[in-house]
């Protein structure tokens, strides 16, 4: 605290002029109701930065996220939808994506339930389909990361240009310039 500090004589006590105001503000716990509109509102600055493609929370996401603790309050949150922006596989953030990433705790009988990183994938999908369905995802954010500049999205994802168009080609994902 500032006025221990002066009281201390470790500060100068002008500062407790300049000092802002002190506001309690309650937990998330407390406010359940205001998480899915905090979440999408992180995660609308995050796309507009252009830190991630665009995408939305499907409402099985927002739930899941408005009955998690928060223990971590908004700082917590904004790193969840962060991690959630650049992670998740559709343009949907869903309900699997949130449980990869948070510790959920089972109200009936306490037990925590770790992330588990591995509910986004499909392994009832063969192979083929299960690899082609992460490359066009992983392609797709890096397309939007790099704001279609392909020669960008080459050198980060290590392709060569001709290539990565082949594949962009074989996974049907759309561009910009397919579109023109």
């Amino acid at each position: 605290e500032l006025s221990d500090l002066v009281a201390a004589g470790l500060a100068e006590p002008r500062l407790l002029d300049a000092a802002p105001i002190t506001l309690q503000v309650p937990p998330l716990r407390e406010h359940r109701e205001d998480v899915p509109e905090l979440a999408n509102l992180l995660l609308t600055r995050i796309i507009e930065a252009k830190e991630s493609p665009a995408r939305s929370f499907d409402t099985a996401a927002l739930n899941a996220l408005r009955n998690y603790d928060w223990p971590g309050n908004l700082l917590q949150l904004e790193q969840v939808v962060r991690s959630l922006a650049v992670t998740s596989l559709g343009t949907d953030v869903t309900a699997q994506d949130v449980a990869r990433l948070v510790v959920q705790q089972d109200p009936s009988t306490g037990v925590v339930v770790a992330p588990n990183p591995a509910a986004a994938l499909n392994f009832d999908a063969p192979l083929r389909e299960a690899r082609d369905a992460f490359e066009k995802s992983y392609l797709e954010h890096h397309i939007a990361l790099e704001g279609g500049n392909m020669s960008r999205v080459a050198d980060k994802v290590g392709l060569e240009r001709t290539h990565l168009y082949r594949k962009i080609k074989q996974l049907g994902i759309r561009t910009r310039r397919a579109e023109e």
